[in-house]
């Protein structure tokens, strides 16, 4: 009776490791797939995005070069006649950065003029020659970085192209400079070799400009060949973090895409379904081969290990969140963030020689509310008031939690007027604003100090954040509960 019974147990207790060992199993599957999906993917997805945006900077940089001083507008102006002092200081300007090609054209001769004592002279009946440079001045009309596939050269080009103005705003020519792009691509390279992963771009047509395998670039292949997915759907589509995350039920690979617009192309980075399927693979045989014991210990450490397995994903999950750049309080972004959004406004604001406001808000007397009512009533008052503040600004306007009860919106492209309008607004909003856990005589306001990020100034972005902390200081000098631009 005793062995029957122990057989009995044994068996129900193999059957119930069994059991669990292959719902963990089954879980880890989804759980790696999650993980890969919202977590791995756009972590890799958003650091090469960076990178390539520093790159663009830099780019975009060495472009400007070219117009420093207005030498190359003042040339053309006084008729074109210096031809060598030209070429001295294309010259100058390709050795300098190592580009490949430093150039200009003049729209009023129609002459290409290059570093390499080319001078050509533009037919708009040449098509093929020439009809990118009748094209970017009927259509563009603003710096643009260009990138094509030489399939005959194996060989990305990459050229940063920027209009010329006179003092009236006539256009007379442009400038391009031809970017040596073996460390271009040796970034890229970098990232298609992490294991499981491939990087693509594609031009806004859809055509592949990069691939590892260069096999699809020699056949000219597109986006929607090899992922059958309509680009424009997917840019109407794409959410308010900008780029999109696709899972191909019908092989198995994961992408994530983002129109860099930078670039004036789709960035593609691929988790091939082979990878994510070894990573299931991998957990179903170590979970079959656990099974395989009778032991209760075994049973004990399979089960020990899963758990951990379990709480490294979720740690891993966890550093995530946290890198994510919001605060994990009101939802709004973070500190780091928002300083990353400024970084890209100021690199659009120098293409667009423009002007964005910035925001510095201060909840008033929030002290007082914390020590009458408590840190928990002090913290709802900081999600409404953000809330609030995410209500009342535009999808392009970025809120950010700065720290304890301040705040800091990025209004991109506002004007001071505009800006000290949109302010007002903010502090009635919050003013009105009902607060359940308040009682009813008691009113939330704020107070805000606006400056402005100024690609004239020295250091916008430090001037900007300190303009506004001394209009912040002067709003609540004066009493609290109003707006402030020094």
């Amino acid at each position: 009776m005793k062995d029957r019974l122990f057989n009995l147990l044994s068996l129900l207790v193999f059957m119930a490791f069994v059991v669990m060992t292959s719902f963990y199993a089954w879980q880890d599957s989804r759980r790696i797939k999650h993980f890969v999906q919202h977590y791995e993917l756009p972590s890799i997805g958003m650091a090469l995005a960076a990178s390539l945006d520093r790159t663009a900077g830099e780019y975009l940089r060495i472009s400007d070069e070219l117009q420093r001083d207005d030498f190359i507008r003042n040339w053309i102006l006084e008729g074109e006649e210096d031809i060598d002092l030209l070429r001295q200081f294309l010259g100058d300007i390709s050795l300098r950065f190592r580009l490949a090609d430093a150039s200009m054209v003049s729209d009023r001769s129609e002459t290409y003029y290059s570093d390499d004592q080319r001078i050509v002279k533009l037919d708009p009946n040449n098509v093929a020659r020439d009809g990118w440079y009748y094209l970017y001045r009927d259509t563009l009309r603003a710096t643009n970085i260009d990138t094509w596939y030489y399939a005959e050269e194996d060989k990305l080009h990459i050229w940063v192209n920027a209009p010329l103005f006179d003092d009236t705003g006539e256009f007379l020519g442009l400038t391009g400079v031809g970017v040596d792009t073996e460390d271009f691509s040796n970034l890229l390279l970098a990232y298609s070799r992490l294991e499981g992963f491939d990087v693509f771009l594609a031009r806004v047509d859809g055509q592949l400009v990069y691939a590892r395998d260069r096999q699809l670039l020699a056949e000219q292949r597109n986006f929607n060949d090899l992922w059958n997915i309509d680009l424009n759907s997917l840019a109407k589509n794409q959410d308010s973090s900008g780029f999109s995350l696709i899972n191909k039920d019908d092989t198995g690979a994961m992408l994530w895409v983002r129109y860099m617009e930078a670039w004036n192309t789709w960035l593609v980075v691929e988790k091939t379904a082979e990878s994510v399927q070894s990573r299931i693979n991998d957990s179903l045989k170590s979970s079959a081969l656990l099974s395989g014991s009778l032991g209760i210990f075994l049973f004990l450490v399979i089960f020990s290990s899963i758990t951990f397995a379990r709480r490294q994903v979720d740690k891993n999950t966890l550093q995530l969140e946290h890198q994510a750049g919001t605060d994990s309080l009101t939802g709004l972004f973070n500190r780091l963030n928002f300083s990353r959004f400024v970084e890209l406004e100021l690199t659009r604001l120098r293409q667009m020689q423009g002007v964005s406001a910035i925001l510095l808000i201060d909840i008033d007397n929030f002290k007082k509310i914390n020590d009458t009512y408590g840190h928990p009533i002090g913290d709802e008052v900081l999600r409404l008031v953000a809330l609030t503040l995410k209500q009342n600004t535009r999808e392009v306007d970025i809120a950010a939690r700065f720290g304890g009860e301040e705040f800091m919106i990025l209004l991109s492209g506002a004007s001071l007027k505009i800006a000290t309008q949109r302010a007002e607004q903010l502090r009635l909003a919050v003013s009105e604003l009902a607060l359940p856990c308040l009682p009813k005589e008691v009113r939330v306001t704020i107070s805000i100090g606006i400056s402005l990020l100024d690609i004239a100034k020295d250091n916008p972005i430090d001037t900007a954040y300190r303009e506004a902390d001394k209009a912040l200081y002067a709003a609540k000098s004066a009493g609290r509960n109003r707006v402030v631009c020094l």
